[in-house]
């Protein structure tokens, strides 16, 4: 369930998870655009990219009141869902041949993994 954490909500869904998203998607793709010169590895490594980023961000939501799982954790599907939007809004930027070079968009990616992963230890140690 998302918490009040995340702003603005249309039909229960922050309007910052879409925004973020398409962010993701974008910056993500631009790192494995550095990496790879292979369409289909491309589209793989920038799903792979923002599933890591999401397990980091998995960790920290609840601590951010952000949104919460009733379980506590987040399931698999969640996982596979995530995964398979991201290989097609990674198919979409490839055949729409969408440029990517971005050098601080990379950056601000890894910048707020880095942040999540720092959040994700602080909480763990000091918040129970």
């Amino acid at each position: 369930f998302y918490e009040r954490g995340l702003g603005f909500k249309i039909n229960g869904t922050p309007l910052i998870i879409g925004l973020n998203w398409l962010f993701l998607v974008y910056a993500s793709h631009d790192i494995a655009n550095r990496i790879s010169g292979n369409a289909f590895i491309r589209i793989l490594l920038g799903a792979s990219l923002m599933i890591l980023y999401d397990i980091l961000l998995e960790w920290v939501a609840p601590y951010m009141q952000m949104w919460h799982f009733d379980s506590g954790y987040p399931p698999l599907q969640n996982f596979i869902v995530w995964f398979i939007t991201a290989f097609i809004l990674h198919s979409g930027f490839e055949i729409l041949r969408i440029r990517t070079d971005n050098k601080p968009a990379r950056m601000l990616f890894i910048i707020q993994a880095g942040f999540f992963v720092c959040i994700g230890v602080f909480s763990s140690l000091f918040i129970r």
